[in-house]
């Protein structure tokens, strides 16, 4: 099986999309522990960012869940693992996520993502330099991410809830992935990949633990058949609820490393 896996993908290199050739993904796992000096909080988050091919552009999404106190604000900071840096780009969140793009990077923040300086940083009242944060890291190879939201589910749902996750292969063939949620509108009952195209409701493909709000970055053994559907946009990643069986937020796995 690996064997052709590795041959499709090799041969999807030449099928890069125009829109994602050259693009880099970077992830970053968000907790305590990775503050300076790490605080007692069990909050966690998520995020990811994705640097145009011609890198002056970063995309983003991070979403955090279970803050101790209430949430202040959050920021891109530069310093290495283990180090306080000073802010370079506030965050605007709506509930508990910020997506957006910060356009026209400084040469300087360039420089520091690249050598993995760059980290997202949430604070809160009790916590006003930080209490959560996570260092972004380059991914190589096919990275995907995942923007979770209500309107995504077939039909919509209207509750607000939001997620961020992401997904990459890597070189055991295993896919490891990573989702936060928030704001869902009743008790979590059950998570899944799934196959179909955006709009569409598919099956099943494969369970999810959450623990509290955020599946914590797990390995998975994923059919080969199920490998391609990735790469071609056709798997879904959906967080079901007590009020929503169906579905209550649902993102669809995006390429974003330049495999199409």
């Amino acid at each position: 099986m690996k064997g052709f896996l590795w041959f499709v993908l090799a041969i999807a290199v030449f099928l890069i999309s125009p829109a994602t050739k050259g693009q880099v993904l970077f992830v970053a796992a968000m907790d305590s522990a990775e503050e300076t000096p790490p605080t007692v909080s069990r909050g966690q988050g998520t995020a990811w960012a994705v640097l145009s091919a011609d890198m002056s552009t970063l995309t983003y999404s991070v979403t955090y869940a279970h803050l101790d106190t209430t949430f202040s604000a959050g920021h891109f900071h530069v310093g290495s693992a283990g180090v306080a840096g000073p802010v370079v780009f506030p965050l605007t969140f709506s509930g508990n996520t910020a997506r957006g793009t910060w356009s026209s990077i400084p040469d300087s923040i360039l420089r520091a993502l690249l050598q993995g300086r760059l980290y997202v940083n949430v604070h809160s009242k009790l916590h006003p330099a930080g209490e959560i944060r996570g260092q972004f890291r380059k991914i190589s190879g096919a990275g995907f991410t995942i923007s979770l939201s209500d309107s995504q589910e077939t039909p919509p749902t209207g509750t607000g809830a939001t997620g961020t996750g992401w997904a990459w292969l890597d070189t055991t063939g295993h896919i490891r992935y990573r989702v936060t949620i928030a704001g869902l509108s009743d008790t979590l009952s059950g998570a899944h990949f799934h196959t179909g195209a955006p709009g569409v409701a598919g099956p099943v493909v494969h369970p999810v633990t959450f623990s509290d709000s955020t599946s914590r970055d797990t390995a998975a053994v994923f059919a080969d058949t199920l490998l391609i559907k990735m790469l071609k946009g056709g798997v879904y990643f959906n967080v079901h609820s007590k009020a929503h069986p169906g579905g209550e937020i649902r993102g669809q796995l995006v390429e974003a490393t330049g495999l199409h």
